[in-house]
């Protein structure tokens, strides 16, 4: 485990009816970390992330979030007051293979409701942010378009500052690549480039191999919902030791 995490998953479980998708999953991540997971789709990487924000409870475990505790059978029990779990979901951005815009708002209305209705920001200077979140995803000349005119890479590159609107202490970035075709890819994982070298906690579940070999710490393989393997990201592509992480590379890499 990372000393002194800005993150800690301990011993989660989740099943979904009698399909136990997370079996005792423990995980932690330093502040300023990139740490991605890969692994076959069903392994329950995408429920991980899930579970971390609180989209999913598990039925066991617990997680610390900047020293701060959170006991997943407390949240199903509902002893946790909702607003320590609304707290909690602004200080952890998520972003999704589906970006999730609204229609028939603009780009820049899109990234500035959240800190407006959330946290209570002046519409003025949540616009204000949103236009500089807007620059820093090359996509200032957009701010007045309705996202159905933007292409796929556009959308998530929108749905990427939406989460950083809220100021996040941590991005998690679950398959974001997955839907877009494949020329757009880049301009994507160009920015989570970028926000890696700025310093940003991340962890990123995803197929794209080179993010995780050039840009990740670590990398951690998951397999039928534990944690096969993990280490640092050029150890664990180039010369990984469970067998499983050997045998899904193999196939992986074969394919591209």
């Amino acid at each position: 485990m990372t000393e002194n995490p800005e993150l800690e998953i301990n011993q989660v479980r989740k099943s979904f009816g009698s399909n136990e998708v997370l079996k005792d999953v423990s995980l932690s991540i330093g502040k300023g970390e990139v740490l991605s997971i890969i692994g076959a789709s069903g392994s329950g990487k995408s429920t991980l992330l899930r579970c971390i924000n609180l989209l999913e409870i598990p039925q066991s475990g617990h997680m610390v979030f900047k020293g701060e505790t959170i006991d997943f059978v407390d949240v199903s029990k509902g002893r946790i007051k909702q607003a320590k779990i609304n707290r909690l979901r602004t200080r952890i951005g998520m972003v999704f293979q589906s970006f999730n815009l609204w229609p028939h708002l603009s780009v820049l209305e899109n990234v500035a409701q959240a800190p407006v209705h959330v946290l209570g920001k002046p519409v003025q200077d949540a616009n204000e942010q949103a236009e500089i979140l807007l620059g820093k995803v090359g996509l200032a000349d957009k701010r007045n378009e309705p996202p159905s005119s933007l292409s796929g890479g556009q959308q998530q590159r929108v749905a990427i500052a939406r989460a950083l609107a809220m100021q996040p202490d941590i991005m998690l970035f679950d398959e974001v690549t997955s839907a877009l075709d494949p020329e757009l890819v880049g301009e994507v994982l160009d920015l989570m480039r970028q926000l890696a070298e700025e310093g940003m906690t991340m962890l990123v579940v995803t197929h794209e191999m080179g993010f995780a070999r050039h840009v990740s710490h670590r990398t951690a393989f998951f397999h039928q919902g534990h944690i096969a393997e993990i280490g640092p990201s050029e150890d664990v592509l180039s010369s990984p030791e469970n067998p499983e992480t050997r045998q899904f590379l193999d196939r992986v890499l074969n394919h591209i």
